[in-house]
């Protein structure tokens, strides 16, 4: 499950980037997709995501923080996970204890 997170999320990520270099390749102008943005665009009508009235911090994050960097560090997080007893179970096979 982890696996398929981190794929869902790199090519969410990937796909983000290069929306963003299409546009800035036709118009050299960047345009920059916050999480806020992108969650906005997930989940419209949310109003902590227009008005915040609690959590203010979390949101200033999320408002500064890109959707695209966002996605590929939760893609190499998942892939940690799915990957973290790899070079143990190998260690132990080659010392024969395994």
């Amino acid at each position: 499950m982890a696996a398929l997170i981190a794929w869902i999320a790199f090519a969410g990520g990937a796909w983000i980037i290069g929306y963003q270099a299409y546009h800035w390749l036709h118009s050299a102008v960047w345009h920059g997709l916050s999480v806020v943005q992108a969650l906005h665009y997930v989940l419209p009508g949310n109003e902590w995501l227009v008005h915040p009235t609690s959590w203010l911090g979390v949101h200033a994050a999320l408002r500064w923080m890109p959707a695209s960097g966002l996605l590929i560090a939760v893609a190499v997080v998942a892939m940690l996970l799915v990957t973290d007893d790899g070079p143990d179970r190998r260690r132990l096979q080659s010392s024969g204890a395994g």
